[in-house]
């Protein structure tokens, strides 16, 4: 019994723990079943009988496991052989298998739950990136749309070229600039919509662009209006994050106002530029005429002040009486000589003057270029001998005369002679030929003197230029000649030009004037015969009033004419000649221009309003210092019958007088009647205030 009851309390413990087993293996079940339904989510809620389903066999399947595992555990027991720990033990796996299928049923749905979070997120990823991209496409295009209105709006051209160099997107411009629609552009190909030129000079800035570099360049295009414009384009590359260029951007700016207004100011920085270098070039040349001015006037201060010195020394000498006959002649002839050397550099200044003016003026006539020659080679002859310098010449005989001034031609060889002789030292040569070449007629001075230095030689015909001006300079004069010779000589249609080997080596001065424009005319009518000498012309019964405000010059004039017999009354001004004229009824009258208070071109107005019988119609000679072209012409204007420039000749106003009143040849015995002087009245002196009033 005691056996048995211990068997038995075996058993009642083995069922207890079995009921334990089962109720939690139930349990378990249930919760592993809630826990489905609830992992499964959406799907349970939808379809309920799927789990309901799946617990009803996952029970059944418990229940057949338990009902098998009973059964071999009453077999077991029955066994008397079996031993009653195993019937336990397979009693207790029996409560344990359920719970192990239980628990890989958990582990199975937890997998299963895991797998549908993860679709459900893949699911929810996929959406939020559905929805951004929507976001970011209509992003897209809602930018490109404001892109696209604030390019229409801008008034350069915009575009995109993809790497293929074809348009992508061109703003509205493209319609405004060129002869297409926007549209037309799209999808084309660069070497499309330009030719072939204007590719080939874009092909180096898009394949620039192209390899990742920011382009800028300038064009000139052609709008379809027909207008070249000025642009500046800009091809800005489109770079991936990897590198590469996807294509470019293309801004085009139409710059022509701009460049229109650069070259606007380079023009005006030019000429600005070429008004400074002109202000500073005259500014320079007329520094440097300043100072040749100021040399100029010095050197001749220098030249004026020289013959004057002799001039006066001497004529203080002579006043002093301590002189015997021969210092006398030497102290007269320094006078004459150096008198003569000022007026030469008067007429010298008078030429340049009236060559500057262009008041020069030409006595035409035939010319024997020979005879000039001689007459020059004559007159500087002495000046040759004192320096024991050798003369030379060589005339061709087939020069013929030709047209031309005389006077001025012997001026022109006389100046080239003189500059020779000047600056060759003593012993030295001077030649001159006369020769026709071709068509022209050459005249050649050449000399053995001091020559000319290379850097001055362009300038040796330019006015007031000396090779040396220095105070230390071996030469005198005024730098005038050659240039009045080059003057003279242009005016004649030739050209001179001056050749030198260098300093020390002579110079040769060459003329030459050419024969086609000079014509041989006949022989101009006859002038007056040449007179030995003053004492010739006999002034001898001709009555002749002199004007001039300076008591020396009234007695200079009156001393000259009373040497050829002439009866000379003389007066101080203007008024005075009035009244004497009337009065003396001079034969002629010689009268100054330049006068206080009233000119001799005054008297002479005053003069012609009168009648004949009163002197209206006396001849008139104008001796002045005013001896410029215009000066003649004005005098000749004014009544004057002849103009006569200081310092004069005597014998050339002898002359001149004898010839206004009809001597010239005449026999010397033969002399005109001389009205009577008439009384000075009441009458001539009111006649002579009503003409100074007008």
């Amino acid at each position: 019994m005691a056996a048995f009851g211990g068997e038995r309390d075996n058993e009642q413990s083995m069922s207890r723990l079995e009921v334990i087993l089962f109720v939690l293996g139930t349990a378990f079940q249930v919760a592993a079943m809630v826990f489905a339904a609830t992992i499964m989510g959406k799907e349970t809620v939808r379809r309920p009988w799927i789990a309901l389903f799946a617990a009803l066999l996952l029970m059944l399947g418990f229940r057949v496991f338990r009902l098998l595992m009973t059964g071999s555990t009453s077999g077991l027991s029955s066994d008397p052989s079996a031993v009653p720990w195993e019937a336990k033990a397979m009693s207790l796996l029996g409560a344990l298998v359920p719970l192990g299928v239980s628990f890989l049923i958990f582990i199975s749905l937890l997998s299963i739950r895991r797998l549908a979070l993860a679709e459900r997120e893949s699911k929810a990823s996929a959406a939020r990136r559905a929805i951004e991209r929507d976001a970011a496409e209509e992003q897209a295009r809602a930018s490109g749309q404001k892109l696209k209105l604030v390019s229409d709006a801008l008034p350069s051209l915009i575009a995109y070229v993809d790497r293929e160099q074809r348009y992508r997107f061109n703003n509205r411009a493209y319609e405004a600039w060129l002869a297409h629609p926007r549209e037309y552009f799209l999808g084309k190909h660069l070497r499309e919509t330009w030719d072939e030129a204007g590719y080939e000079r874009l092909r180096p800035h898009v394949e620039a662009a192209l390899s990742g570099k920011l382009v800028n360049f300038e064009l000139n295009m052609t709008y379809k209006d027909g207008v070249a414009r000025d642009v500046e384009v800009t091809y800005s590359p489109d770079l991936a994050p990897d590198g590469t260029v996807n294509g470019f951007g293309v801004l085009v700016n139409d710059v022509t106002e701009r460049k229109q207004a650069e070259r606007l100011l380079e023009r005006t920085a030019a000429e600005r530029q070429k008004l400074l270098d002109s202000e500073r070039q005259a500014r320079g040349e007329v520094e440097r005429v300043s100072g040749i001015k100021d040399e100029f006037l010095a050197t001749l201060s220098h030249e004026l002040r020289t013959p004057l010195n002799a001039i006066l020394g001497w004529a203080q000498l002579l006043h002093v009486g301590r002189l015997d006959d021969e210092e006398r002649a030497q102290g007269l002839e320094t006078i004459e000589r150096n008198a003569r050397a000022q007026t030469q550099i008067i007429e010298d200044l008078l030429d340049m003057s009236r060559i500057i003016s262009g008041k020069i003026r030409l006595e035409v006539q035939r010319v024997d270029l020979a005879a000039v020659l001689n007459a020059s080679l004559d007159s500087v002859r002495p000046s040759a001998e004192a320096k024991s310098i050798r003369l030379g010449k060589l005339l061709d005989s087939r020069v013929t005369p030709i047209c031309g001034d005389p006077a001025r031609m012997q001026q022109i060889v006389w100046n080239l002679l003189s500059n020779a002789i000047k600056f060759t030292p003593r012993g030295g040569n001077v030649q001159v030929s006369l020769e026709r070449v071709n068509s022209q007629i050459e005249i050649v001075v050449a000399d053995n003197g001091e020559g000319i230095q290379p850097d001055f030689l362009p300038h040796i015909f330019e006015r007031f230029r000396q090779q040396d001006s220095s105070t230390t300079r071996r030469h005198a004069g005024l730098g005038l000649g050659l240039s009045i010779a080059r003057q003279l000589v242009e005016l004649h249609g030739g050209t001179i030009r001056a050749t030198s080997a260098g300093q020390g080596r002579g110079a040769t001065f060459t003329v030459m004037l050419p024969l086609p424009a000079m014509r041989e005319e006949a022989e101009p009518p006859g002038s007056l015969p040449a007179s030995s000498g003053n004492d010739a012309i006999c002034l001898s019964g001709i009555r002749v009033l002199v004007v001039d405000d300076e008591p020396d010059a009234r007695e200079l004039i009156r001393q000259v004419l009373r040497d050829h017999d002439a009866d000379v009354v003389t007066a101080a001004s203007p008024q005075e000649a009035m009244v004497m004229l009337i009065r003396e009824r001079p034969t002629v009258l010689v009268s100054d221009i330049g006068m206080p208070d009233a000119d001799g071109y005054d008297l002479m107005r005053s003069i012609r309003a009168l009648s004949a019988q009163d002197g209206g119609e006396t001849p008139a000679v104008a001796l002045t210092a005013f001896a410029r072209s215009e000066d003649r012409t004005r005098a000749m204007l004014a009544g004057y019958q002849v103009h006569i420039s200081k310092p004069f000749e005597p014998r050339e106003l002898v002359a001149t007088l004898a010839s206004l009143v009809g001597r010239t040849g005449r026999p010397a015995g033969s002399l005109a009647r001389l009205d009577e002087p008439r009384p000075y009245t009441e009458e001539i002196d009111r006649q002579i205030r009503e003409n100074e009033g007008a």
